[in-house]
């Protein structure tokens, strides 16, 4: 038979910190058990740094717990009372690591684990896409997304006349081309405003001038502050 054990119902917040008063005014004492579940994560058996409890029926985990098993990191919010698993609204991270493109496309994937880095007219990038002639990445952004901002360029060898057009459609609409140039390959800084986007295209037309790719390095995709 499962111990019985007192715990205020402020319990999740001692996932977070320690340091809660139990003597709150807000707080009341219900009666919970410890849970005996297997929790598994795709399919692996995973031990939880905390044990689950049941209550009227319903097994609560322990979301720091939860979180650590997931490989997310957890962040609690004081002024809002928020908790986020994963990433942030308002936070950039690594387009490279937050969204697999829709479909595929001709070249590769720099991710940040990867030993070999892009590198561009001599400067290295930690994260990064590498698209070929007539190449396209594509995104499911969902309206999540508030930004993109990367540096674009040139890379392997070039005719000096050459001129190579990369499209930029939202929504399957044509937003902009730029046009990067043999005789200038140094990056550009490139930012998109992605408000309101469900879906993201970088197209490279096909052109016969030459060997090289165009580089998007470093790649920070900013997330939708909630309302």
């Amino acid at each position: 038979m499962n111990k019985k054990i007192i715990v205020p119902v402020l319990l999740f917040m001692m996932f977070f910190s320690t340091a809660i008063s139990l003597a709150s005014s807000n707080s009341e004492e219900v009666l919970m058990s410890k849970s005996s579940a297997t929790i598994y994560v795709d399919c692996e058996k995973v031990q939880l740094s905390q044990e689950p409890f049941v209550y009227n029926g319903t097994t609560y985990l322990p979301v720091r717990a939860v979180s650590d098993a997931l490989g997310k990191q957890i962040t609690y919010e004081t002024s809002s009372k928020a908790i986020f698993i994963g990433s942030q609204p308002g936070q950039a991270l690594y387009l490279t690591e937050e969204l697999i493109p829709k479909q595929e496309f001709y070249g590769t994937i720099v991710k940040l684990d990867y030993v070999d880095k892009l590198k561009m007219l001599g400067t290295s990038y930690d994260t990064g896409f590498v698209v070929e002639s007539g190449g396209v990445i594509e995104f499911q952004l969902d309206e999540k997304y508030e930004k993109l901002t990367m540096d674009m360029g040139i890379t392997g060898r070039v005719a000096s006349k050459a001129v190579i057009p990369v499209e930029i459609y939202r929504d399957g609409r044509l937003y902009d081309t730029y046009f990067l140039l043999g005789s200038d390959n140094s990056p550009k800084k490139i930012e998109l405003s992605l408000k309101g986007i469900q879906s993201l295209k970088i197209q490279l037309d096909d052109w016969d001038e030459g060997t090289a790719n165009v580089a998007l390095g470093n790649p920070m995709i900013t997330k939708m502050v909630s309302q």
